[in-house]
C-alpha cells in the first residue's frame, strides 16, 4: 500500500506545484522553473487600479538622478565621469510587471528576474496608504518619490564608497542599482491592492536593472570634475542630460531580444508591433521589431479576469519632471524636422551633413512616417534632431 501512495504523493506533487506556473519559453526555464516569466496573476487579488506603463516619466527621474547627484544624493558626493545614459527595457519591464501582479510584499529570488543576456539585479519596496491618499496622488508621482528615496540611501555611506563598495550589514543598497555608471538598461512596474487592514492599500514597487551585479569592491563609477572625460568608447556626453554619456555614432538604443516575440506571456498582450528599417525594399528589408514603452495596458477591473482589454496612449505625465514632447499631431513629422538654426554650420561639418546625416535623417523619416501617430514615431523624430544639433 505504501508503494503506491509515495508514487501518487509525487505525482500530485508536480501537479499542484507548477499550477501556478505557465508553460513559457525555455530560455526562462533553463534559469529556474520558478522564474517570474513563467508565473500568472494572482487571481485572488484584489486590485485597486488598472496596470500602467510610465516608461518615458520613470526612465526621465532615473536619468535625472544619474546626471545631477549633488542635487538627488548630495553635494559632498563626487560626480561621475563614466556615467551612462540609461534606457528602458521592455523585458526588464515585464518581469517586473508580472511580479507587481502576485500581490506578494518581498522581492522574486534571485533567479527569477535573470535574462540570460547580462546579470540583473532588483529593487524593491512597498508602501501603505489610506484610499484617500492614493485617490489623492497620482502613481507617477509616487514611484518617482519611491526612486529618489532609493538614490538618497547613498546618503548612509561614506562618499569614498562609489569608488570602492563596502557592502555594510543593514545598510541598503538599491541606490547601487541607480548609480553604477555601467548599469544600462531598466524596467519598472507598480501594483496597488487592498490589504487585510480596513481602508488600507498596499502597493509595490519594482524595478530590474541590467547590466547589475552586486560585488564587494565593485567601483560604482568613476569621479572627477569634467563630465564625461571616461565615457567608454570616446563617448560624448548626452544633449539633455549633459553629464551622461552617450555614443558617438547614432544609435537607436533599443534593445531587443527574439525570446520577446516567441514567449506566451500568460496575460501580456500586444495588440500592435511597430516596424523601423533601414532598407529602401520593404519586402527584402531587414526589419526589427520595437515594442512601443510609452503604452498604457488596460489589464484588470476588480475581481476581475486577468485579461488585457485594450491598448492605448497613456494621458499621464510626470506631475515634477520636465518631459519634452513634440507639437501636436497635425504637424507632419516631415514639416516638423524643420529645425536647423539659420546660422550655417561650420564648414568642417558642411560635407559631414550633406553627405552622411541629412540621408540618414531622410532614410529614417520615410520608415518613421509609417508609423502610428504616437510615441515612438515622435521618439524617432527628437533623437534625429539631437543628432544633428550636436553636429551643426
Amino acid at each position: 500500500m505504501t508503494s503506491m501512495i509515495i508514487p501518487i504523493l509525487a505525482l500530485w506533487i508536480v501537479i499542484t506545484g507548477t499550477s501556478a506556473y505557465y508553460d513559457c519559453d525555455e530560455k526562462y526555464t533553463n534559469i529556474t522553473l520558478e522564474h517570474t516569466m513563467c508565473k500568472i496573476a494572482n487571481e485572488s487579488c484584489r486590485f485597486l487600479r488598472k496596470g500602467k506603463t510610465f516608461a518615458a516619466q520613470l526612465l526621465h527621474t532615473h536619468n535625472n538622478i544619474r546626471n545631477s547627484i549633488h542635487r538627488f544624493v548630495g553635494k559632498e558626493y563626487p560626480l561621475a565621469t563614466n556615467m551612462e545614459l540609461m534606457n528602458w527595457d521592455e523585458e526588464l519591464y515585464t518581469i517586473a510587471r508580472i511580479h507587481s501582479l502576485q500581490c506578494v510584499e518581498e522581492p522574486d529570488c534571485n533567479l527569477c528576474h535573470q535574462i540570460g543576456d547580462f546579470p540583473v539585479e532588483q529593487n524593491f519596496a512597498v508602501k501603505k496608504f489610506k484610499k484617500s491618499e492614493v485617490d489623492n496622488n497620482g502613481p507617477v508621482k509616487r514611484f518617482q518619490t519611491v526612486i529618489k528615496e532609493w538614490a538618497a540611501e547613498l546618503q548612509l555611506y561614506d562618499p569614498s564608497v562609489v569608488s570602492n563598495l563596502t557592502i555594510t550589514d543593514g545598510l541598503p543598497v538599491n541606490w547601487i542599482n541607480i548609480l553604477r555608471a555601467t548599469t544600462l538598461f531598466v524596467g519598472c512596474a507598480s501594483m496597488n491592492f487592498y490589504s487585510d487592514e480596513s481602508g488600507i492599500i498596499k502597493e509595490v514597487y519594482i524595478c530590474n536593472y541590467g547590466p547589475a551585479k552586486l560585488t564587494e569592491g565593485e567601483e560604482i563609477y568613476k569621479t572627477g570634475n569634467v563630465s564625461c572625460s571616461n565615457c567608454k568608447d570616446d563617448g560624448i556626453c548626452d544633449t539633455e542630460f549633459k553629464r551622461l554619456c552617450v555614443p558617438t555614432d547614432f544609435e537607436m538604443n533599443i534593445r531587443t531580444t527574439s525570446s520577446q516575440n516567441s514567449t506566451r506571456y500568460p496575460w501580456y498582450y500586444r495588440n500592435e508591433s511597430y516596424y523601423v528599417g533601414n532598407a529602401t525594399n520593404e519586402e527584402n528589408s531587414s526589419w526589427e521589431e520595437v515594442t512601443e514603452t510609452l503604452m498604457e495596458t488596460s489589464i484588470v477591473e476588480e475581481n476581475a479576469t486577468f485579461v488585457v482589454t485594450e491598448i492605448v496612449p497613456s494621458d499621464e505625465t510626470s506631475m515634477e519632471e520636465d518631459i519634452e514632447f513634440l507639437p501636436s499631431d497635425e504637424t507632419s513629422v516631415e514639416e516638423d524636422i524643420e529645425f536647423l538654426p539659420s546660422t550655417a554650420p561650420s564648414e568642417e561639418n558642411t560635407y559631414l551633413i550633406k553627405s552622411k546625416i541629412r540621408p540618414l535623417v531622410s532614410k529614417m523619416l520615410k520608415y518613421s512616417a509609417k508609423l502610428p501617430k504616437g510615441m515612438l514615431q515622435k521618439q524617432l523624430v527628437t533623437d534625429m534632431k539631437r543628432v544633428i544639433r550636436h553636429l551643426i
